[in-house]
């Protein structure tokens, strides 16, 4: 662990760092379950919103526009929330940590799966131990 009000950096040529009382490892490929969830939160990174989110907002709008009897109105204010959702991104702060967690791994961790627990528990030992949000040695 770090001391109190301390940074703690990864340097750029590591392959491994301690986290928590763990060690994770920063691993140069990922399985095709987590590389799947990889092209979901890149999306969330951009848009703010999944992919299944995103692609009904648009069958929306567009069914919206296309119809004689909808209120133009609705479409216009579907694309304001979108335009925000992109607008918001730099409030955002996890997705680039789930990522990470798609490739920083422990020992024993099955790396052909990934699920919501298991994220939100790397991100806590991170955030315990100090580590540099930007994760200087990252997905390389």
């Amino acid at each position: 662990m770090t001391e109190e009000n301390e940074v703690k950096v990864i340097d750029n040529d590591a392959r491994e760092f301690e986290a928590n009382g763990k060690k994770y490892f920063i691993e140069p490929q990922i399985s095709t379950a987590r590389w799947m969830e990889y092209d979901t939160m890149s999306i969330e990174i951009q848009y703010g919103l999944s992919p299944r989110e995103l692609f009904g907002k648009l069958v929306t709008i567009d069914n919206i526009l296309g119809s004689k009897t909808a209120n133009q109105n609705d479409a216009i204010v579907m694309l304001r929330d979108l335009i925000g959702s992109v607008a918001g991104i730099a409030d955002r702060k996890t997705p680039i940590f789930r990522i990470c967690a798609l490739f920083m791994n422990t020992k024993d961790e099955d790396r052909t799966k990934i699920n919501e627990a298991l994220i939100k528990e790397k991100i806590e030992d991170w955030t315990i131990e100090g580590i540099d949000a930007f994760f200087s040695s990252g997905i390389r």
